[in-house]
């Protein structure tokens, strides 16, 4: 036990990785399939309701995703 500990102890953190540059990407978000339960569904206070569907994780970043789809549309006009 006690050798594995001083073993456990050495370091080799010395190693620095290389810089990774920051690019935008080149992601397409045409096409969005969320899978989930009743909460990804919009189920809440023990029912299903369109404003609970509306205000549901899948439907916000399908919002979002098409938000960025016209912005890069727009950028290549």
């Amino acid at each position: 036990m006690v050798s594995l500990t001083f073993m456990a102890c050495n370091s080799d953190d010395n190693d620095t990785p290389a810089e990774v540059p920051v690019v935008p990407g080149s992601a397409v978000f045409t096409k969005y399939v969320a899978l989930g339960d009743s909460f990804a569904a919009g189920y809440s206070d023990n029912a299903l309701f369109v404003k609970g569907q509306s205000n549901a994780y899948p439907n916000i970043l399908a919002r979002q995703f098409v938000a960025l789809q016209e912005e890069e549309n727009l950028r290549h006009l």
